[in-house]
C-alpha cells in the first residue's frame, strides 16, 4: 500500500548461547546452548539474510554488502557483552544508520526483578551512553495516546545519530500558532505536507 520494501537481516550464533564467564551476562538466566536455532527450517521459512557466527565478527561482513539504511533494531542478543559487541560497531558504521533508530530490547526485564542497570543489557546501553558523544540511545516514553506499539511497553528506545546529515531535517512540522480550541493533539495541529 505505501510502497515500502523492508530488509530484514538477522545475526545469530547459531549454535545457541555460547558459554560466557562474564558475571553481567545474566548467567543466573541464561545458560550455553540456550536458543539453538534449526537452521534448516530457518532458511526454509525466510529469504531474509541470516549472518551467523559471533556478532562482532559478522556486523562487518554486514556492513560491506551496502545494506539498505537501518531504520529499527531489535535487540535479542541476550548477554552484555553481545549487546556492547554490537553497540561498540555503530559510531565507526553511522553512515549505515537513520538519524533516529527505534531499538527494541526484549532482555530488560524478568518477572523476579533480577536485571538492573548494572547487568545485561541495560548495563550494555549505559556503557555505550557514556563512551559516546554523538550517538545515544534513551528510552522512548510510553504516551497515553501512543497506541502504536503496545506490546513494546518500556522496551523500546531511540538510538540518536547526532552525526547523521539529516538529523536536523524536519520530520514533525508544528503550526507556528496553538490554537487553544484545539490543544490535544489533531491532525489540524500537523502540516504534513
Amino acid at each position: 500500500m505505501t510502497n515500502v520494501k523492508i530488509n530484514v537481516c538477522g545475526f545469530d550464533y547459531g549454535e545457541g548461547l555460547p558459554e560466557t564467564k562474564n558475571k553481567f551476562d545474566l548467567p543466573f538466566i541464561f545458560s550455553s546452548g540456550n536458543f539453538k536455532m534449526d537452521k534448516k527450517k530457518l532458511s526454509k521459512l525466510s529469504n531474509n539474510k541470516i549472518f551467523l557466527v559471533d556478532i562482532k565478527e559478522t556486523f562487518e561482513k554486514f556492513a560491506k554488502t551496502n545494506p539498505p539504511i537501518i531504520s529499527a533494531i531489535f535487540f535479542d542478543l541476550d548477554y552484555y557483552s553481545s549487546t556492547i559487541n554490537f553497540l561498540n560497531q555503530i559510531p565507526r558504521n553511522q553512515n549505515l544508520f537513520m538519524p533516529r533508530v527505534y531499538c527494541y530490547f526484549d532482555d530488560i526485564f524478568n518477572t523476579c526483578h533480577h536485571i538492573k542497570e548494572h547487568n545485561g543489557e541495560l548495563l550494555a546501553i549505559n556503557e555505550f551512553n557514556n563512551n559516546n558523544n554523538y550517538h545515544k540511545i534513551g528510552k522512548s516514553l510510553i504516551n497515553v495516546i501512543d497506541f502504536k506499539v503496545p506490546l513494546g511497553k518500556n522496551k523500546l528506545f531511540m538510538l540518536q545519530n547526532f552525526t547523521h546529515k539529516d538529523y536536523f531535517k524536519k520530520i514533525v512540522y508544528l503550526k507556528d500558532n496553538l490554537d487553544i480550541g484545539n490543544y490535544f493533539l489533531t491532525e489540524s495541529m500537523f502540516d504534513l505536507k
